[in-house]
């Protein structure tokens, strides 16, 4: 019997119907074309090599990981966010520059930096 083909298998698992399954013959079926029988593979088999070589290893791939600094700017993206830096900004300059920062005027606009800060 011939191997199975890649693309047909691949097919056959994405569309996860049964009546599909069952044309193809079913797991008996399956089983033969991929040489194979219920209790596995044995490890030193030479068709563990053939199968590598036809439908390539099964690893998966390591993710791309995103360091933290990446996520913590990302974080800063969000619309509400930007409003408040924005807005705490506009306070600590005009409590600064109008103010001279009398009265610890300049306590609100620091406050909503360094919570923007922390919640990120």
């Amino acid at each position: 019997m011939a191997w199975a083909n890649k693309d047909k298998l691949q097919s056959l698992m994405e569309q996860r119907d049964i009546y599909s399954f069952n044309q193809n013959g079913g797991v008996q079926e399956v089983l033969c074309k991929l040489k194979t029988s219920t209790e596995g593979l044995k490890e030193d088999s030479l068709l563990v090599e053939e199968r590598q070589r036809r439908y390539g290893k099964n690893i998966m791939t390591k993710p791309e990981t995103k360091s933290f600094l990446h996520l913590w700017f990302d974080a800063f993206k969000d619309l509400t966010l930007m409003i408040l830096l924005i807005l705490a900004v506009i306070s600590l300059i005009i409590s600064i520059a109008v103010q001279h920062g009398e009265d610890l005027s300049w306590l609100d606009g620091s406050a909503i930096l360094v919570t923007v800060l922390v919640v990120t």
